[in-house]
């Protein structure tokens, strides 16, 4: 009876310390591996999240720019039977800055517009600017917007409208009315006329394909580049 309780005993006795070594190992390895794939879940969504968020800004941005390019040249100088596109005064004594002569430069990184954006008779002069950091939050390239009154001199606030940009992404392609590309930059010359040969050749300019590419701040799970977000668009003129 003595010698079967003892056999008992030694049945029920516990793990040797090397199981229990192996087992705390193979426990580790396990949790090891599950936490570091919630680890990359988490970096995953992360970055997700920001791509989503520079897509918001892409079109946040292209609705802006379609807004102020469908306003640009409106109202026309002919609607108003004046000549002179630097006219900021009705010859007749009405209302100032009644000329708008639409679109005034372009160049691949920045444009600049005339135009009644709110219906009030008074003509904005709108201006988009890709800037490498200059004014950018964190010093990154960014595309500034500001608007002034035509004619008031001093320029406008200048507002960040999308920001990340890739450095040497480009904003602005012009194009005809046969969807063919216009040679850039294009500058209306000072104190032009409705007859003059810049005025001319900025009002060949029909439409405006806008491309940003933004990078998100946050690496790539698998440790490659930082992902990039591409959008484009294309505005009308209306009034031109």
């Amino acid at each position: 009876m003595k010698g079967y309780g003892k056999k008992l005993l030694r049945h029920a006795s516990g793990f040797t310390l090397l199981e229990s070594m192996i087992s705390l190992l193979v426990l580790t390895v396990i949790v090891g591996a599950i936490f570091m794939q919630l680890q990359k879940a988490q970096a995953n969504y992360k970055v997700e999240g920001q791509k989503l968020d520079l897509a918001q800004q892409d079109r946040e941005f292209i609705d802006q720019f379609t807004r102020d390019l469908h306003q640009a040249g409106y109202p026309t100088p002919a609607s108003l039977n004046i000549t002179n596109l630097n006219a900021v005064v009705d010859p007749a004594g009405g209302n100032p800055n009644l000329v708008s002569a639409g679109i005034t430069a372009i160049s691949s990184r920045s444009l600049t517009m005339e135009g009644d954006l709110d219906g009030t008779g008074v003509i904005k002069v709108v201006n988009y600017n890709f800037s490498p950091g200059a004014g950018c939050p964190g010093a990154l390239p960014c595309v500034l917007r500001t608007v002034s009154t035509k004619g008031a001199g001093a320029p406008g606030t200048a507002y960040v409208e999308v920001q990340n940009l890739v450095a040497n992404s480009g904003v602005f392609t012009a194009l005809d009315s046969q969807g063919q590309v216009v040679g850039l930059p294009q500058t209306l010359n000072a104190n032009a006329t409705i007859g003059d040969p810049s005025y001319k050749n900025l009002r060949k300019i029909k439409a405006v394909n806008v491309s940003l590419t933004l990078q998100t701040t946050s690496q790539n799970v698998n440790g490659g580049a930082a992902p990039q977000v591409t959008m484009t668009g294309t505005a009308r003129l209306t009034n031109d």
